[in-house]
C-alpha cells in the first residue's frame, strides 16, 4: 500500500493554482511538512533568497484531488499603500479623460 504524498502548489494567485499554472510544484510525504512549506513560499525570505521580483500570494496543500489547506499571503502596508497610489493615479487618470478629452 502507497502512502500518501502530499502536494504544495503556489503561485502569484490563486486562480493561477486553480488553473494549473503554477510557479511551485512540491511533493511531501506529511501534511505538516507540506503546511509549513507552503507557509514558507509565502514569506518575503523566499521572495529574496529567489530574487523575486513580486511574492506569491497563495499556496495550496493537496492530498489527492483534495484540497486539504490553502493560505494567502497578507498584505504589508507599504504593498497597500502602492497598491492605493497606482488605485489614485488610475482615477485621476479618469478624471483628466472626462475632464479635457470629453
Amino acid at each position: 500500500m502507497k502512502d500518501k504524498t502530499y502536494t504544495v502548489l503556489a503561485a502569484h494567485t490563486q486562480e493561477a493554482v486553480l488553473n494549473h499554472q503554477c510557479d511551485i510544484v512540491w511533493e511531501f510525504d506529511t501534511a505538516k511538512q507540506a503546511r509549513k512549506a507552503a507557509k514558507q513560499t509565502l514569506t518575503d525570505e523566499y521572495m529574496r533568497l529567489n530574487e523575486m521580483s513580486e511574492p506569491l500570494r497563495y499556496a495550496q496543500v493537496k492530498c489527492g484531488d483534495e484540497c486539504i489547506a490553502d493560505y494567502f499571503r497578507a498584505e504589508t502596508a507599504q504593498e497597500r499603500a502602492k497598491r492605493a497610489t497606482a488605485d489614485l493615479h488610475a482615477t485621476l487618470d479618469e478624471h483628466w479623460d472626462a475632464a479635457f478629452n470629453g
